[in-house]
């Protein structure tokens, strides 16, 4: 059963929930100081229905950032993305800003329970989140629902192949494409009618 309680545009919610996040950042070895530069989260329910949303950069020196996104290849290929992910952090919440966000949604929605991170390959996400958001981390299962594993699975016993992916490289943009990738999936694996989903 999922209890709602709602004041104004803040839903409290207990029960079957789900977590996604997705990040974007200046490149993933940690070890190379790279950071995450944008986050969010998107709480859905089992039947994948979104009910709330975050979105935020998180601010650090655009010429420290910038420096770092020349370490890595992947930028180069995404160079017109550059300047939307500058502009976004000049003006962005402190990381200590963004971790607070982060973890009063976890305790809004999930009340004493540790959700899994769901996305694609979210366990980088996780290893990143883990050092930075380290309040948010806190209250974070150590399992987690990778959408990326899971078509893995599809395309190897199955044969089936999730064919319609866009790649935005913007965090809830992705989120929404990682849910719809799932309900792909359940519907593959005959789970197809979410109002008998409990």
């Amino acid at each position: 059963m999922i209890l709602i309680y709602m004041a104004h545009t803040e839903q409290i919610i207990s029960g079957n929930l789900l977590l996604w996040t997705d990040c974007e950042f200046t490149g993933l070895p940690l070890l190379e100081g790279h950071k995450i530069i944008e986050i969010g989260t998107i709480v859905t329910d089992l039947a994948l229905n979104e009910i709330d949303s975050y979105e935020s950069f998180v601010k650090y020196d655009p010429v420290v950032v910038e420096g770092l996104m020349a370490k890595n290849p992947w930028w180069s290929e995404h160079s017109q993305d550059i300047p939307r992910m500058l502009a976004g952090i000049t003006t962005a919440k402190l990381p200590d800003e963004v971790d607070k966000d982060l973890a009063y949604i976890v305790d809004s929605y999930f009340k004493d329970e540790k959700p899994a991170l769901c996305g694609n390959s979210v366990h980088s996400d996780k290893t990143h989140i883990d050092v930075e958001f380290k309040d948010f981390a806190s209250r974070l299962n150590y399992q987690i629902i990778d959408v990326s594993s899971l078509k893995l699975v599809l395309k190897k016993y199955l044969g089936i192949e999730y064919t319609d992916k866009k790649h935005l490289h913007y965090a809830l943009s992705d989120i929404r494409e990682s849910i719809d990738e799932m309900r792909f999936i359940l519907g593959k694996l005959g789970i197809k009618n979410f109002d008998d989903v409990r």
